[in-house]
């Protein structure tokens, strides 16, 4: 979870890939024990638990 809080402190963009195959990019707003939230640059932030995540990395090691 440090990992995570280290990114939205640094509003890093990241890119969170889910166990459903797919994938969303932008800055991590808020976390706690069991979600994140992601906000893009279109549109509303979204929660994902941190259950239905497979990767995350920050999106300019791509």
């Amino acid at each position: 979870m440090e990992y995570l809080n280290l990114q939205r402190e640094k509003e890093r963009p990241m890119v969170v890939e889910l166990l459903d195959g797919r994938v969303v990019q932008g800055v991590i707003r808020y976390l706690d024990r069991d979600m994140i939230k992601v906000e893009g640059e279109s549109g509303p932030g979204r929660f994902i638990r941190k259950s239905e995540i497979r990767h995350l990395h920050p999106a300019d090691d791509d």
